[in-house]
């Protein structure tokens, strides 16, 4: 299989259809596994040992992101942008409707 990088998935929850997109940090896991952070089972309403669909993809870069804070303890960061920008490091794409967690 050849991939272009950066290597990005489209994962797809069968139970009721949500999808969402991420890159891979390393391939360790046994065949027919993947390992996923709790943040982002929790978004796609996973549970585990459940299957999933994969399969790789080509996204589009973005020219424009816009976020929107999930409750008002936002307003009590200092440097949200900061925060922020340090947060976005950890995903390597993202997902129109995605929830990203800021710590």
């Amino acid at each position: 299989m050849h991939l272009e990088h950066p290597w990005l998935f489209c994962v797809q929850n069968p139970e009721n259809k949500l999808k969402t997109h991420c890159g891979v940090l390393e391939f360790t896991a046994e065949e027919g596994v993947i390992y996923v952070p709790t943040q982002f089972m929790n978004n796609m309403n996973l549970k585990t040992d459940q299957i999933v669909q994969l399969s790789t993809v080509q996204l589009p870069i973005a020219k424009f992101a816009k976020f929107q804070p999930q409750t008002l303890d936002f307003l009590d960061i200092s440097n949200p942008k900061a925060l922020l920008e340090n947060s976005l490091r950890a995903h390597a794409c993202l997902t129109v409707n995605d929830i990203i967690t800021i710590t």
